[in-house]
């Protein structure tokens, strides 16, 4: 009977450890990781440097299947340039050879404006990217509009991110734009 005591006072103190090792493990991944900052509207001047600053888009994040040709990828934005002015919101966009639409349109247009959102507190990059469709005697033009939002900067590095992400690597929709 005191053999049985034994082992079963062991068995509930060996089930316990685990949990408690569990437990402590889940919260140190949690420790871990770093939640998505606010920026104040003075980021916007780093961004957009004393003179004027000249970034290109290095990654495309995103969990779009782009079989057909309506998603934005890297491949084709890398050899665009976006241009930050000071005290401006639109950035100048200069499209390299790349088009994102070419299989289903004819030409293109991309615009984008940097703006502090006062609803979220941070820094919100409005992007639109449009594809110009002929058919003989009509032009047809589709847009699609984007918000993102900055969640990381350091001086030749910045992330844009447009989905419900809390950590900062997490992204599941986001533009990483490097300085040129």
């Amino acid at each position: 009977m005191k053999n049985r005591k034994i082992i079963y006072l062991s068995l509930i103190t060996i089930i316990s450890s685990i949990f408690f090792v569990a437990c402590n493990s889940k919260e140190d991944d949690l420790n871990q990781k770093t939640s998505i900052p606010l920026f104040d509207q003075s980021v916007i001047e780093t961004i957009q440097g004393v003179n004027e600053t000249t970034w290109r888009i290095a990654e495309v994040i995103s969990s779009y299947n782009n079989d057909d040709g309506f998603f934005l990828s890297t491949a084709c934005l890398s050899d665009d340039k976006y241009t930050f002015k000071p005290g401006i919101e639109d950035i100048e966009v200069t499209l390299g050879n790349k088009m994102c639409y070419d299989e289903i349109s004819d030409s293109e247009s991309f615009e984008a404006k940097i703006i502090f959102s006062e609803n979220k507190q941070t820094i919100q990059l409005l992007f639109k990217d449009c594809m110009i469709q002929k058919d003989g005697q009509y032009d047809y033009k589709t847009c699609f509009i984007s918000e993102y939002y900055l969640a990381e900067l350091t001086e030749d590095r910045m992330v844009f991110y447009s989905d419900q992400s809390e950590f900062i690597g997490e992204y599941t929709e986001a533009l990483v734009f490097e300085k040129i």
